[in-house]
């Protein structure tokens, strides 16, 4: 007699139909996290990442006629110019918006110059380190005033709320000097405390700094 031999359809294991299940949860899971993320607002709008905003600018220099100028300092004149100090070559600088530089050499050749800001008397005024404040006109006139003896180098200078001009002396001392000449220097407690900058504040003092005497200090005006 022949002899038959069944067949019979086992099905998917258990193990394999535990894992089918995990990954149709899952599935379902991420796409109603997607759903969320991309809803709309309760305005009714989708937001839209900000844009991201690119900063450009075109730089463009100027060298100085003179080599070996070592430019420093710079401020705006009152003839619409730009007025800086070459430190090495005792020379004052003009320069146009249009790039054109007119040097002025200084009456003491050896002295560098260091600060420079225009004057309440429509000049500009400037520093040489060695005892002196320059005065030069916007057309190039230029006048100097020595200081007493015993004075430091000179810094910065910068003009103040009274209508007179305030630097700054090395070894200790604040000066100010009349758009005619005058100066008077103010010794500050910290002697030798190698004063640098200086500025006129919002509060009609002067305000500088003390490089060497880790302060910040301050000097009434008068006004």
């Amino acid at each position: 007699m022949a002899r038959y031999h069944s067949t019979r359809h086992r099905g998917i294991p258990f193990r394999h139909a535990l894992i089918l299940v995990l990954l149709l949860a899952l599935v379902g899971l991420l796409g109603a996290c997607s759903a969320s993320s991309t809803a709309p607002h309760s305005s009714g709008s989708t937001p839209t990442p900000a844009p991201t905003r690119r900063l450009t600018g075109t730089i463009t220099e100027f060298p100085t006629p003179s080599s070996l100028s070592f430019p420093q300092f710079i401020t705006a004149g009152p003839d619409g110019h730009l007025w800086f100090n070459e430190f090495s070559n005792a020379e004052i600088g003009r320069i146009t918006s249009s790039g054109s530089i007119t040097e002025f050499g200084t009456l003491r050749d050896t002295y560098e110059i260091d600060g420079i800001t225009a004057g309440p008397d429509g000049n500009l005024w400037f520093t040489e380190n060695r005892g002196t404040i320059g005065r030069i006109s916007t057309s190039g006139t230029l006048t100097e005033f020595p200081l007493p003896p015993s004075h430091g180098s000179l810094d910065a200078i910068t003009a103040g709320p009274d209508g007179n001009l305030w630097f700054t002396e090395s070894i200790g001392k604040i000066g100010r000097i009349t758009p005619g000449g005058t100066i008077t220097e103010y010794p500050i407690p910290t002697s030798k405390s190698d004063f640098r900058g200086i500025t006129a504040g919002p509060d009609g003092n002067l305000w500088f700094t003390e490089f060497g005497g880790f302060k910040i200090g301050r000097i009434t005006s008068g006004k």
